[in-house]
């Protein structure tokens, strides 16, 4: 009997036991599927927005292989000057319909992408291609004002890109930019004193206007997580959260964390890693790496991904802006003088209003030195050492042209018309 007692005692802890373990299974598998609620701030939209325009003109391109294949260095099968004029010409109302929207200002407004779908950044890749296939159009005809007007257009398209935008828009932004990383340079040399003084100007706006970094991922942070909203919706919402990190891979330990991971957690681990972010973009330099937040799946990547893109925005692509700026500018001054000026204050105010700084020193400006053959203008580059001009040339790209491109652990000086 006692036996009995003893045995019943037992099973009543066991069964006790096993629905305390339910229960906690049950509420934590609640709680993960509890959808978490966002508060998201009032954004200030401009009417008319130059954001509806670029997406208008995105959706009216034709032909959009051809426009990619003759805009390339090296297209497949190349094309003639007619063949070029013919997409142009069959993409009219889409050159039409963006450049009326640089006549406002660019704002992109807070959007949910519902699951499988996408937004319109990667098609923008498009509307630089054909920007860029018609500066090098008019540059084969002669027209190099037009052509530095085309390249120009780029520019500027690339810098609204980022304003109120998310991971998308900061890739496709930068990569904008790249496309006339070379044709620009070769249409300015090409332009007159009013050509090129005009240029400059305008370039000058455009950097003015270009958002700082920090204000770039402040609104990066908030527009993933109102996108996020429809993926934790959805009921196999971890399928689809490496999206966030733009990132297809199925890396068995992020996905073994993401199972402890609760909906709530997800945003939340999201937006302190975003703020730690940040902070560190605030505070240091582009080679400083943050802590990832542990519960965040993916972060890592995501750090190398925004380190790629801190690069590429704040220092690299400010560097070209930078050196085509001060170049356009001395090519006027030598138009109105037949020389170079002994220094580059000389330029301001008749040609620049200020002489920007080096973006990877900024507590000096761009190098320059008169030389007998004309000048040297340089930024010291990613190591951040003044190698006298020397420039950036790396042995380990098979092609040419590739030796010269600039990347983090470049070796070397950023020289004008040499490096991009």
């Amino acid at each position: 009997m006692a036996h009995q007692k003893k045995d019943g005692k037992l099973l009543f802890v066991v069964i006790s036991v096993v629905i305390a373990l339910a229960a906690i299974i049950a509420l934590r598998f609640y709680t993960s599927n509890v959808t978490p609620r966002l508060s998201v701030p009032a954004r200030k939209m401009p009417s008319p927005n130059a954001y509806d325009y670029s997406v208008a003109a995105s959706k009216a391109i034709v032909d959009a292989n051809s426009i990619s294949n003759a805009a390339y260095e090296n297209p497949k099968g190349k094309q003639t000057l007619t063949e070029w004029k013919q997409i142009l010409d069959d993409n009219a109302e889409a050159f039409k319909t963006l450049r009326k929207g640089f006549s406002f200002e660019y704002r992109q407004p807070m959007q949910t992408w519902t699951v499988g779908t996408w937004p319109p950044f990667p098609k923008f890749r498009n509307m630089g291609r054909l920007l860029k296939l018609d500066g090098r159009l008019k540059a084969a005809l002669g027209d190099w004002k037009g052509s530095m007007d085309s390249y120009l257009d780029v520019v500027e398209f690339s810098i609204d890109i980022h304003k109120g935008g998310n991971d998308f828009s900061l890739l496709v932004g930068t990569s904008i930019r790249s496309l006339v990383a070379q044709d620009i340079w070769d249409s300015a040399k090409k332009l007159n004193r009013a050509e090129a003084k005009a240029a400059a100007r305008r370039l000058e706006k455009l950097m003015a206007g270009k958002p700082d970094f920090t204000e770039v991922l402040e609104n990066c942070s908030l527009s993933t997580q109102v996108e996020m909203m429809p993926i934790l919706e959805s009921s196999d919402w971890r399928k689809y959260v490496p999206m966030i990190a733009l990132n297809d891979r199925t890396d068995w330990k992020d996905r073994a964390r993401l199972l402890t991971c609760t909906k709530s957690q997800v945003l939340n681990n999201y937006k302190n890693f975003m703020d730690q972010y940040i902070d560190s973009v605030s505070k240091g330099s582009y080679t400083a790496h943050i802590k990832v937040t542990p519960n965040y799946p993916y972060g890592k990547e995501m750090v190398d991904l925004y380190d790629r893109i801190w690069f590429d925005y704040t220092y690299k692509t400010e560097a070209r802006n930078a050196l085509l700026l001060v170049s356009l500018a001395l090519q006027a001054y030598h138009s109105d003088h037949g020389n170079y000026p002994s220094r580059l204050q000389d330029l301001v105010p008749a040609y620049l209003s200020t002489i920007p700084k080096d973006p990877f020193n900024t507590k000096r400006p761009l190098i320059y030195k008169k030389t007998a053959k004309g000048y040297l203008l340089y930024s010291v580059g990613p190591d951040g050492v003044d190698n006298g001009g020397n420039p950036v040339c790396d042995s380990r790209y098979k092609m040419p042209q590739d030796r010269y491109l600039i990347h983090q652990d470049s070796k070397g000086d950023m020289v004008a018309g040499i490096n991009r």
